[in-house]
């Protein structure tokens, strides 16, 4: 089973039970914790003498694991480096940036999508230290970095100030798994050729055949997520995740890091924290977010909704979902009971209250669209 660091008191343990044939101490260098060393006895209660030789041990993993740490920050820096390069189209040529990622150990020579993976803590605004919050972050990166390098060693992954990238292979239309055709494979930097079985077309994924679903996208996506908010070790944050659309050529991949970014900032709006979204699945959100004043969208919503913007009465949320799902079927009222379980004539009483308060909507096009867009606003936190 998995083993809860935090619940574990570390050095000689007092008391009884079975408490006492484990122990636990810390991994010391400067003033961070680099992790923990545990020893377990299956016959004997764990004296002071095993504490001692732990505390030694944990002095030479210390030591080792200073010296990985260090190699590991200056490789990590450079593919941090070259990763954001390519976002920001400032890698080279193509057959120039599938070379010199295929030296990192990455292959980008594939469709891909670019997946965004923000903490949703603002650590510019956090009662943490400097030092908690960067322990935190090389944790979430390392989380991620293990949760899609036992998937696909290739994929690129790199950390930056808050958040994660990665150029993560379209999915098997049929398995639904990342990258099964290239796994653990970098693309060979002598040919021009990819390394894909799945058809590339013409550098645009909207005219590309045989490309997965955006359902199939998400669910790979969603897998890693999980993972690595769970036993990844990533989830001592919450973190909200984007998702690009494909990109077959990398001179797309700035707009797919706009896109999947984008995903980011709206997905959280409409989903709140641990949001995962796809950029095509943001819809009028897109629009909505680019307006920089939220007391404007705030007036919006109660000019047209009035009293029905507010949960001054218990009854105004069922209102507001009434009048979704009505103007969702195109005043379909037939169809609006069936999906809201109403008898017919208590959702014409419904309609004809909801006119009451917000004018002839059911005749009257442009005031259901006024009303649909404030209901999308509504549903948005954080305005």
């Amino acid at each position: 089973g998995r083993l809860i660091v935090e619940a574990e008191p570390v050095g000689l343990r007092t008391g009884g039970g079975e408490q006492l044939r484990r122990a636990m101490v810390r991994i010391l260098a400067g003033s961070g914790e680099l992790g923990r060393i545990a020893a377990f006895s299956l016959d004997r209660r764990l004296d002071e003498e095993d504490i001692h030789l732990l505390q030694r041990a944990a002095t030479v993993a210390a030591l080792a694991i200073t010296k990985e740490q260090a190699v590991s920050a200056v490789e990590s820096k450079y593919r941090a480096e070259f990763l954001r390069d390519a976002l920001t189209g400032r890698a080279g040529q193509q057959a120039e940036a599938v070379a010199h990622a295929a030296s990192l150990g990455w292959n980008i020579d594939r469709p891909l999508v670019v997946v965004v993976a923000e903490t949703d803590e603002d650590d510019a605004n956090t009662q943490r230290t400097p030092e908690e919050v960067r322990t935190l972050q090389q944790r979430f990166v390392r989380a991620w970095v293990n949760a899609v390098g036992t998937r696909d060693g290739s994929i690129p992954v790199a950390g930056f100030s808050q958040e994660v990238v990665g150029l993560f292979p379209l999915p098997s239309p049929t398995s639904g798994s990342i990258g099964p055709s290239t796994k653990g494979a970098a693309p060979d930097s002598r040919s021009g050729s990819g390394t894909s079985a799945t058809s590339t077309g013409s550098g645009d994924a909207g005219g590309t055949p045989n490309l997965p679903d955006n359902a199939t996208i998400m669910r790979a996506v969603g897998d890693v997520v999980r993972e690595v908010s769970g036993d990844g070790g990533g989830g001592r944050r919450t973190f909200a995740t984007g998702v690009s659309r494909p990109v077959t050529s990398l001179d797309r991949l700035p707009q797919a890091y706009e896109e999947a970014l984008k995903a980011v900032a709206v997905g959280r709006q409409m989903q709140g924290t641990s949001a995962v979204a796809h950029f095509d699945d943001l819809g009028i959100y897109r629009l909505l977010a680019l307006i920089p004043d939220s007391a404007d969208l705030r007036r919006f919503v109660t000019e047209s909704l009035g009293e029905l913007a507010t949960d001054a009465s218990p009854e105004y949320a069922d209102l507001r979902r009434t009048l979704s799902v009505l103007l969702d079927t195109n005043m379909n009222v037939a169809e609006t009971a069936r999906l809201l379980f109403f008898h017919y004539n208590t959702l014409r009483y419904r309609i004809a209250k909801l006119e009451r308060m917000l004018g002839p909507f059911g005749s009257d096009p442009q005031l259901r669209l006024t009303l649909a867009l404030a209901l999308k606003i509504h549903e948005m936190r954080g305005i």
